[in-house]
C-alpha cells in the first residue's frame, strides 16, 4: 500500500513540475452587446480544447498543461448574454488541466484568438446567429495560432449520462459509500494511521483509510474526531467533513 502512495505522490509532483502555463488573470468587457472575455497566462499560452453544452448553455475551455491561479472559482459577469465565469483545476496529474466555463443565457457562434499572453473569447449579443440545436459536431475554422486548438463545437446530451465535469478517475461503482447519507460511527488508531468506521442509510458498514474511494470522491484526511472527503461535482472539488457524534449521556 505504501508503494502505491509514494508512486501517486511522484506522479502528482512531476505532473505539476511539467506545467508550462498558469492562468493568472481574467477580464470582461462589453461593447454594443458584444462581450470579450480575456484570459491571461503566465508562461506559454496553452493548447486549448473548447466545446459547448446546451443545457444549460455554456462554453467549456480545457487548457492543457496549465495550473489554475485565479483568486476564486465563480465570477459573476451579467454582461450581454454572459452570466458568469467558472474555473477550476480540472485535473492535476499526470498533466494538469485547467477548465473554464462561460455560462450564457443562449448559445451563439463565438470566436477565440490569441494576443500575446492572452486568449480572447468574443461572444456576440442576443439576436445574433445561434448555434443550430440539431447539430452535434458542427466545426468552425479559426485562424490557427501556436498552442491553440482548432475549434470544434460539441453538444452533450446529459440525460442518463455521467457528469461531464467530473474528473475521469475510474468508473463509479454501486459498492462505493455515498457520503450524502453516511454516518461516522468510529475512528480507530492503527500503527499506520487512523481508520474510519462509517455506516450507510441501510446500516451497511465501511472501513476507510486515507486515499480510499467513495462515491464521486476520495478520503483525503482522517482526524481523531472527523473525516474529510474531496467530492467532485460539476467541475469543482468541494470538501465535506463528517464528525463523530457525541454519545448521549
Amino acid at each position: 500500500m505504501k508503494v502505491f502512495k509514494y508512486f501517486f505522490t511522484i506522479l502528482f509532483v512531476t505532473g505539476a513540475l511539467r506545467a508550462q502555463s498558469k492562468l493568472v488573470g481574467y477580464g470582461v468587457s462589453e461593447t454594443e452587446g458584444i462581450v470579450s472575455v480575456e484570459l491571461e497566462f503566465e508562461g506559454e499560452v496553452p493548447y486549448i480544447t473548447d466545446f459547448v453544452l446546451k443545457s444549460p448553455p455554456r462554453i467549456v475551455l480545457d487548457m492543457d498543461n496549465t495550473l489554475y491561479k485565479l483568486p476564486g472559482r465563480i465570477f459573476t459577469v451579467d454582461k450581454g448574454i454572459v452570466l458568469r465565469i467558472r474555473g477550476s483545476q480540472y485535473k492535476r496529474e499526470p498533466v494538469p488541466i485547467t477548465r473554464v466555463v462561460v455560462d450564457m443565457d443562449q448559445l451563439v457562434s463565438y470566436d477565440m484568438k490569441k494576443e500575446g499572453s492572452k486568449v480572447i473569447l468574443t461572444i456576440p449579443g442576443k439576436g445574433k446567429k445561434a448555434i443550430p440545436p440539431t447539430s452535434s459536431t458542427t466545426k468552425q475554422k479559426i485562424t490557427k495560432k501556436p498552442h491553440l486548438a482548432l475549434r470544434s463545437l460539441y453538444f452533450y446530451r446529459s440525460r442518463g449520462k455521467r457528469d461531464p465535469f467530473m474528473p475521469i478517475l475510474e468508473e463509479e461503482s454501486d459498492t462505493l459509500l455515498n457520503i450524502a447519507d453516511a454516518k461516522l460511527i468510529g475512528i480507530v488508531r492503527e500503527p499506520s494511521g487512523y481508520v474510519a468506521l462509517l455506516e450507510d442509510k441501510e446500516g451497511k458498514g465501511y472501513i476507510l483509510k486515507e486515499g480510499d474511494r467513495v462515491r464521486k470522491g476520495r478520503v483525503i484526511k482522517i482526524k481523531p474526531q472527523s473525516v474529510i472527503f474531496a467530492i467532485f461535482d460539476f467541475g469543482f472539488t468541494r470538501r465535506v467533513e463528517l464528525k463523530l457524534q457525541e454519545k448521549e449521556k
